[in-house]
């Protein structure tokens, strides 16, 4: 039996004499993370690295910033006043890209001033809230305006000349990236992520947007002209994503909660770091920005008006660092031999069930090897309370392989769970 506190988290501090204490981003086993810059606008919102490492940051309330790998800050002129960053990204030449909800700004390689590229009336973006560009070739890809149509725009460097993109997923998405190693776009939103040809602008679904229990949603399929129903898992607002260069696996930026996903091609959706672990509140506030450096081993996520690094092997993900910050929650009637509407059982950390826990009569918990897990019982109906291993330990505790876990309200409430905890 295992009881006692959980502690699989790489946490550091740093101070901004003008805003007190903040914690960095909490991130798996393994990996660690520094604060690169502070001060770095309203609200820097797109980011993209440099093939020397250097950081452009560019910031929803205006103004795009150099940011040196040790540190240094340089704001750079030519943008028009009062337009709201939304994009941003570095060309093959060196380039540098961003985009407003109606322009699209240049800055040619060793310059040191943005020069207008192209304009639109229409808008490019109706949402203040987006990482919306990237490049591929001589052509740069935006999202159009949300809920309508076209979904993308297309910008021809050379000539400035923008035209639509007619032919986006279902749903539409909100963040995009690009797979230079498979010659993809990435698109995430709501609904989930997508691999989108760049050519013909065909589309496949391949990952949902948030890990958790799907849900059946309904909506109007403008293909056929009729309501269809489909099945999703709780839906996320992605802000901007990254594609790691060899792995090919998505990192996306979230809302509600402000989080960072990690996508395999696979489909496989998890947490890489979250917006708060227990009792960590001062994690990711405002996480919007994000992009990998050229080699893949440093991540650069913009939050709270600061620029953060996060270093580590993103090449070898084992069973507890995909998971470390896994939440699965008991849900539905379940077939146990009460009623199961009163009690809700919690699992915490490297857990390898994804998906929620409805046979709480006779259910099994996998584990990743070697690792333990916290659990903790809620009851609407008067007091949980737990055995591991047929000892007491109250309504929370640590589990590992091999342990039994036995959760109960009664006699106030009706419902009993049963748990037997083993590794994948």
């Amino acid at each position: 039996m295992r009881i006692g506190r959980l502690a699989i988290l790489t946490i550091g501090v740093f101070i901004i004499p003008s805003r007190g204490v903040l914690a960095l981003p909490v991130v798996p086993p393994g990996f660690s993370a520094r604060v690169v810059a502070g001060g770095l606008g309203v609200f820097p919102q797109a980011l993209a690295v440099a093939s020397d490492g250097a950081v452009y940051v560019a910031d929803w309330g205006g103004g795009v910033r150099h940011v040196t790998p040790a540190g240094s800050v340089t704001s750079l002129p030519g943008l028009v006043t009062g337009d709201s960053l939304q994009g941003l990204v570095v060309g093959a030449n060196g380039s540098v890209f961003v985009s407003s909800e109606r322009r699209v700004f240049q800055l040619p390689p060793g310059g040191s001033t943005f020069s207008l590229l192209s304009e639109n009336p229409t808008r490019f973006n109706a949402r203040d809230i987006c990482g919306d560009l990237v490049a591929r070739g001589s052509t740069l890809f935006l999202v159009g305006q949300g809920g309508f149509f076209p979904p993308l725009w297309t910008v021809d460097v050379p000539t400035g000349g923008l035209a639509p993109f007619e032919i986006s997923p279902e749903g539409g998405f909100t963040a995009l990236a690009y797979d230079a190693a498979t010659d993809q776009l990435i698109g995430v939103g709501e609904l989930g992520l997508f691999e989108i040809d760049p050519t013909t602008g065909t589309s496949k679904m391949f990952s949902y947007s948030a890990p958790g229990e799907p849900e059946t949603t309904t909506f109007f399929d403008c293909t056929t002209g009729t309501a269809r129903t489909i099945t999703i898992n709780p839906s996320r607002i992605a802000l901007q994503a990254a594609v790691h260069p060899t792995t090919g696996d998505v990192y996306f930026t979230t809302l509600n909660p402000a989080q960072i996903l990690r996508a395999t091609r696979g489909g496989v959706v998890s947490v890489f770091s979250p917006s708060g672990f227990d009792t960590l509140p001062e994690n990711l506030q405002t996480a919007v920005g994000i992009a990998f450096n050229h080699a893949g081993d440093k991540l650069y996520v913009t939050d709270r008006g600061s620029l953060y690094e996060i270093s580590g092997d993103f090449r070898d993900f084992p069973c507890s660092v995909a998971n470390a910050f896994n939440t699965v929650t008991t849900v539905g009637g379940g077939v146990s031999d009460a009623v199961n509407d009163t009690l809700k059982v919690t699992f915490r950390g490297p857990v390898a069930t994804s998906r929620g826990l409805t046979n709480r009569g006779r259910n099994v918990v996998l584990v990743c090897p070697g690792s333990t897990v916290t659990f903790e019982a809620e009851s609407t109906s008067g007091r949980a309370s737990c055995k591991v291993n047929g000892v007491s330990v109250g309504p929370s505790g640590t589990l590992g392989a091999g342990d039994t876990l036995h959760c109960t309200n009664k006699p106030e409430g009706r419902d009993t769970d049963r748990f037997l905890v083993r590794e994948e």
